[in-house]
């Protein structure tokens, strides 16, 4: 069973720079460091990597549990359209 997620706020690097840690205990327990632009693309693409490695151990068969009462909670109730695949169109369609 996993442990909480981690995401510290993001920092303020030079040359105009941010980066927002990213760890998660039990899946993923190494410190990524997401850069962005500014403070609110790292947040951003912090929370979307966040999303992207639960995904993933959802899809191998593990589970993500509200810890008052062990039911499952969906990813999509915690991300939304973050984590939809959006399909490149089909040019066959086109004609």
């Amino acid at each position: 069973m996993a442990s909480p997620t981690h995401s510290a706020a993001a920092i303020r690097l030079p040359a105009y720079e941010s980066h927002c840690p990213v760890e998660i205990d039990g899946i993923h327990s190494r410190d990524l460091p997401v850069i962005g632009v500014g403070t609110l693309q790292a947040l951003i693409m912090g929370i979307r990597l966040l999303g992207t490695l639960l995904h993933d151990f959802v899809s191998r068969g593990g589970r993500i549990l509200d810890p008052d009462d062990d039911s499952e909670v969906p990813l999509e109730f915690l991300f939304g359209p973050m984590l939809r695949v959006f399909n490149a169109p089909d040019d066959s369609a086109a004609g």
